[in-house]
């Protein structure tokens, strides 16, 4: 992330001036601007995917009855009857659903990390 945030800030610091009769900011503000955005875009779906990660995780530890609620929440937030079905509020309800579906595999190895092994570092010459 330093590396990005490091060439949008060059990117600001090489602004061209604005004519007299413009009034339009400097293309290269423009361009700083639209690579910040991508940046944070990005770093958004980073943090989606990590968080996806942890529910999956967690939701492979819990009761069935927490599974069994979680799938009747899905089910809670899709359209009421009588309602114009909003495609954000379906893909959100599906996403839950394809949560609870990945978390699966893992409640039935499961599975489980060996814990990372602390190696000693050494100074000098080895013995």
């Amino acid at each position: 992330m330093l590396q990005t945030d490091a060439k949008a800030n060059a990117m600001l610091d090489n602004k061209t001036p604005l004519s007299p009769d413009s009034t339009a900011p400097p293309l290269a503000e423009e361009a700083a601007e639209r690579l910040r955005e991508r940046m944070e875009a990005e770093q958004l779906r980073v943090r989606v995917i990590a968080l996806e990660n942890l529910v999956i995780a967690l939701l492979a530890q819990v009761p069935v009855e927490q599974l069994a609620l979680a799938r009747d929440m899905a089910g809670y937030i899709s359209p009421r009857p009588g309602c114009t079905p909003h495609h954000l509020t379906l893909r959100a309800a599906d996403e839950m659903r394809s949560l609870l579906d990945r978390a699966t595999p893992f409640r039935a190895t499961q599975f489980r990390v060996a814990p990372f092994r602390v190696t000693p570092f050494r100074v000098g010459p080895a013995a």
